[in-house]
């Protein structure tokens, strides 16, 4: 009995299915791209390209021939491929990420992958549920959390279905570093152990402890945000029968791997006419500051963005629970509070070059603002003007709407926390004060106005994107590749 032909109808609904079908694979692989290189590149160097990429391919791909079909062996292939992508875009990005480019190493990752994808999804008579299908069962497979299990139940589509699918699951778990671990996780090089890796609102966020360098980081993608030292040759103590801050294991840590943590805790240096009782962190990091101003006894409040962030400060680097903490957006929480209560607060930190549009703009904006600002590095005292003006460095700002001028005291032992660094540190404050000129450069007092960041204008984003490529290249000199590539 010969089979009826589809009507008109039958055939606009598989074309509508096929179609709809295409969309989502071709946006579940521009997702799974940029949730695979974000911790490699960061997320302004991942989706710098990737956009307009995709768009010229799909507009590329639109132009073949119509009417044109893929053969059956051809199919599978095809099929085969999809499959396997991003665990071969792991691969790939691993590889690609060595060449020290934050621009076009992502590319040259992605757009081999990018390639057959697209393709197959602007094919007319593509096998669009083998396509949808292999790609939720390899992306599942390498999003999952670590900690989690994945289910390895799947549901039988036909014959190739199950056989490329299976393919793609056994090939997905079977590289590294990515695929589920227990945790923690130690690196096959014995030199790096993952204590935790969660995905989350500003990225994954990673707690990890270099054996090299013997210290514990907090790493948010492609950004260190915090570390501090866990080899017992770095945990000397000023006062021997000090006490330690301790992990939610028990375990010693010790003083801050980098010293603009430190540098902020200078905000109870300030001399003012009452007794400081109070500090808000915006931004919390590891909760080095935060939890120094909880030691010298302030009542802190915390806002922080990231849920992931403040639980990894608290399970990881002894943060002690803060007398308020709201995790939201800072911006939308200053609001409030501004326009519900009468409460000001005089800290401010911000971290980039000296010299640069963003330091400039972020410094005159703040000024006028506040009134004051004075500006400290936490670099060599000795620096030059020239290497100031030129490398990475941290700043920190430090503002005042008061009329008084902005001084700070000297600092005494009870400052110390019985910290070898922050001695260093705090104890030559006043060498380490960055000239306004050099921050300002050339501008003049009736051109400040031009640099105001305002709602209407701010171009610091802009900016700071372009930033974040060169930080890229100083964050690979900091930690080994093999740190980088395993989360």
């Amino acid at each position: 009995m010969a089979t009826p032909a589809p009507t008109a109808k039958t055939s606009l609904v598989v074309r509508a299915v096929q179609t709809t079908t295409s969309l989502v694979a071709l946006s579940l692989t521009v997702f799974v791209t940029q949730e695979l290189l974000s911790p490699l590149f960061g997320g302004v160097a991942t989706k710098l390209y990737l956009h307009s990429i995709t768009v010229a391919l799909v507009i590329s791909f639109a132009f073949l021939p119509t009417g044109r079909t893929l053969g059956g062996s051809q199919t599978r292939i095809l099929s085969t491929v999809i499959c396997a992508s991003p665990p071969m875009l792991q691969w790939l990005s691993t590889l690609t990420m060595r060449l020290g480019n934050p621009v076009w190493s992502p590319v040259l990752a992605y757009v081999p992958v990018l390639i057959p994808v697209v393709y197959a999804s602007m094919d007319g008579v593509r096998n669009a549920t083998l396509l949808f299908s292999g790609w939720i069962v390899a992306a599942t497979s390498l999003l999952s959390r670590p900690e989690s299990s994945v289910s390895r139940k799947f549901r039988k589509n036909g014959r190739s279905v199950l056989i490329y699918t299976l393919f793609a699951t056994i090939f997905a778990f079977y590289l590294p570093p990515i695929r589920p671990h227990s945790l923690p996780y130690l690196h096959p090089n014995g030199l790096l152990r993952i204590l935790s890796s969660t995905p989350s609102v500003t990225g994954r966020i990673i707690v990890g402890e270099d054996y090299t360098h013997g210290f514990r980081f907090l790493r948010a993608d492609h950004s260190l945000l915090g570390g501090v030292w866990t080899e017992t040759k770095y945990l000397a103590k000023i006062d021997k029968d000090a006490e330690y801050v301790l992990d939610k294991n028990g375990v010693r840590l010790g003083d801050s791997i980098y010293s603009a943590f430190v540098l902020q805790e200078a905000a109870r240096l300030q001399e003012r006419k009452t007794q400081q009782k109070d500090a808000l962190i915006i931004g919390l990091g590891a909760g080095i500051a935060a939890q120094a101003f909880m030691q010298h006894g302030l009542l802190t409040t915390i806002v922080e963005i990231d849920p992931a962030v403040y639980s990894a400060a608290r399970d990881f680097f002894g943060l002690p629970e803060p007398v308020a903490l709201y995790i939201e957006d800072a911006r939308g929480w200053v609001s409030g509070r501004n326009t519900s209560k009468n409460e000001t607060y005089d800290i401010v930190n911000y971290a980039g070059m000296v010299g640069s549009d963003s330091s400039r703009a972020v410094f005159l904006t703040l000024k006028k603002s506040f009134g004051q600002c004075r500006v400290f590095h936490d670099y060599q005292t000795d620096v030059t003007d020239e290497k100031l003006t030129s490398v990475f460095i941290n700043l920190v700002f430090f503002c005042t709407p008061s009329t008084d001028p902005l001084t700070f005291r000297q600092i005494s032992p009870p400052d110390y926390l019985s910290s070898y660094l922050r001695e260093h540190v705090l104890r030559v404050l006043p060498d380490r004060e960055v000239r306004a000129d050099l921050i300002v450069g050339d501008v003049k007092p009736e051109s400040e106005s031009d640099w105001l960041l305002t709602d209407s204008r701010n171009p610091l984003s802009a900016w700071q994107d372009a930033g974040a490529l060169e930080h890229w290249k100083v964050m690979r000199m900091v930690l080994p590749d093999y740190v980088w590539t395993t989360y």
